[in-house]
Formats: structure tokens, C-alpha cells, sequence
């Protein structure tokens, strides 16, 4: 799938793009993080009856993938 098409699946899901513009999501995906590594944070947040997301944006998504290797980090020099 082109970056396009993953950003049109996330909002099908139900994944908002109020915090972070699609722009932001679009550059966040091609320059920066993996979308399956982004959507893996998902599987913490609730869905509603037809399966979306309930209140997750995708700065969410980026918030905690950025917690997540910060944390990897410090445990990392630690474990040195």
C-alpha cells in the first residue's frame, strides 16, 4: 500500500487525525516510523460494535512509539 492508502486504512478503522494533521502522519510514516510499528500500539484502546477505534488519534499512536524507544533506551544503557 502506498503511504496514502495506509493513512485512508487508518482513518477507516477509525483512527482520528485531529492532533496531528494527515500531512504530519503522512511525513511521520514515509521519514521517520514504520506503520506496522505504529499500529501496533493500537491493540491498547478500545473499539466500539462495528470494530473502530474509540477516541484514538493518530498522535497518539506517535506519542507512545516515541515513549516506547526512549524507555528501550534508558533500559538499554542501564543494562550496560
Amino acid at each position: 500500500m502506498t503511504t496514502n492508502e495506509l493513512i485512508d486504512h487508518m482513518k477507516s478503522k477509525g483512527i482520528t487525525f485531529n492532533f496531528s494533521s494527515e500531512k504530519e502522519a503522512y511525513e511521520m510514516l514515509t521519514k521517520v516510523n514504520y506503520y506496522f510499528k505504529l499500529t501496533s500500539y493500537r491493540a491498547s484502546f478500545a473499539k466500539d460494535e462495528n470494530w473502530k477505534y474509540q477516541n484514538l488519534d493518530f498522535a497518539y499512536l506517535t506519542d507512545l512509539a516515541s515513549i516506547d524507544m526512549q524507555l528501550r533506551d534508558y533500559l538499554f544503557d542501564l543494562s550496560l
